[in-house]
């Protein structure tokens, strides 16, 4: 009886010893209806995450709507930054003289780009020529 005492009496001390070197959490050691708890032993609660916001930012063409650019950014400060890049964006827009003719347009990276830029000739000339920026939306997902 008395080496059963003993034996367990070592275990435990050692289980101890071990458990020092190793944070584990409280109510780790159970033998059945038996737990030890080990008080200033149980572990940091771990952070939470951050949530984070994200933002898609949108380039839509100016005749047809359809999406040119779309970019998700990370921070408010990253997509507003996209967004005025996306502002700069315009398109030269012409129509020839014609029955059915149809609008054509080509995309420059700012105003005066556009502006300069002279489509090619037709024999009947051109009915319309302006310059138009395309609508940006930032949107928080």
């Amino acid at each position: 009886m008395k080496n059963v005492t003993y034996i367990l009496i070592v275990a435990v001390a050692a289980t101890f010893t071990a458990s020092a070197a190793a944070p584990v959490q409280a109510n780790d050691f159970g033998w059945g209806p038996i737990q030890i708890d080990i008080p200033g032993v149980c572990p940091k609660p771990c952070p939470r995450p951050v949530p984070q916001c994200r933002y898609s930012v949108t380039l839509y063409h100016p005749i047809s709507g359809g999406v040119v650019w779309s970019t998700i950014a990370t921070s408010q400060s990253q997509a507003t930054q996209i967004a005025n890049n996306y502002r700069r964006q315009h398109w030269k827009i012409w129509k020839y003289n014609g029955i059915g003719q149809e609008l054509h347009s080509r995309q420059f990276s700012s105003y005066y780009a556009a502006e300069k830029y002279e489509p090619p000739k037709k024999l009947l000339g051109f009915n319309k020529r302006y310059v138009r920026a395309g609508k940006v939306s930032v949107q928080k997902l």
